[in-house]
């Protein structure tokens, strides 16, 4: 029991200018407008009214605390009520449920049978019975909502497929955007966890099949890795698909590549010993010329002359190229 003094925080001896200084103090500390309660403003009248129609006697009488009118338990901090304006009726903080509007979010102060009649699902009067998708923002009939547990968000039906898993088949709801992120190939958790994606080509495959390779620090798919031989030794390689293509389909290996450059050095560094080998050829055949021009040795003595002043140069040169 609360009397209509200690609401109005007056003395029962106080006058009536102050019980009427306090009432106009209280109401303004207590209006909703203010950050008070319906409730409490009601109480602070109530009180205000006991008094003055003499209800209250002076030295003891009381006013009965506010009771919930769902379950007619008492209300000892009317801060704590709240109001039902049309229908007029007075509820304790346990019988009121604080939720928003599934569609605009607008917050709502329901008392618990009515959140219970609406299975959990509150719509502001402005939204209606509609529901609106989170998605695509189409609004449709309630009855047709889909809650996405994941995100907790109201989906319509247009914004939901079903599909199955690409690998194991398993049935899968996702939304369209996901669907369609998925290039239409999706696939369950189990089979996620199974696969990883090519660092080349960026497919998707078993992780058992994946191929270390070391080169780029990552992981290749069996499709992007070819094996093959050296042309020149015939040694065994595995190369990647990129780099067979580059080679024309001719790869060669480590050892005879370096071969090779080794002799292109070699070759491209020794030129002198052939142009030796051709100047001597070149005064031969200038001397062979001379002698047949002047007419001073025979044709047999010429021919011998040529082949003494000639064979050497041929001879430098068929040892040079064959070395």
């Amino acid at each position: 029991m609360v009397s209509p003094y200690d609401v109005l925080m007056v003395d029962q001896d106080a006058s009536d200018d102050e019980i009427e200084s306090a009432y106009r103090e209280r109401l303004k500390d207590v209006h909703p407008d203010q950050g008070g309660s319906a409730a409490e403003f009601r109480l602070v009248q109530s009180a205000y009214e006991e008094i003055q129609t003499g209800v209250a006697e002076r030295g003891g009488a009381t006013s009965d605390s506010l009771t919930c009118a769902r379950c007619d338990s008492e209300i000892r901090n009317p801060a704590t009520a709240t109001y039902e304006e049309a229908s007029d009726r007075i509820f304790c903080s346990d019988c009121v449920v604080e939720t928003r509007c599934e569609v605009c979010e607008t917050t709502l102060t329901l008392t618990a049978d009515q959140y219970a009649e609406i299975d959990g699902t509150p719509v502001c009067e402005s939204c209606g019975p509609a529901a609106q998708c989170s998605k695509c923002g189409t609004v449709f009939e309630r009855d047709e909502a889909i809650r996405w547990e994941r995100t907790g968000e109201i989906l319509c039906p247009d914004c939901l497929i079903e599909t199955n898993c690409a690998r194991c088949g398993r049935a899968l709801t996702l939304t369209a955007d996901r669907f369609l992120a998925l290039e239409g190939e999706p696939v369950c958790q189990s089979c996620t966890r199974s696969t990883i994606r090519c660092d080349m080509c960026g497919s998707v495959f078993d992780q058992e099949d994946a191929i270390r390779w070391e080169r780029i620090d990552g992981v290749l798919c069996p499709d992007c890795v070819v094996e093959t031989a050296c042309v020149s030794c015939g040694t065994g390689l595995t190369l990647t698909e990129k780099r067979f293509a580059d080679l024309d389909g001719s790869p060669v290996c480590a050892a005879c590549a370096e071969d090779d450059d080794r002799t292109s050095a070699d070759t491209g560094g020794s030129w002198w010993p052939y142009l030796v080998g051709v100047i001597v050829l070149g005064v031969g055949l200038a001397l062979v010329y001379v002698s047949m021009q002047s007419g001073g040795i025979s044709e047999s003595a010429t021919g011998e002359l040529a082949g003494a002043l000639l064979s050497p140069g041929l001879l430098y040169l068929l040892w040079r190229h064959s070395g």
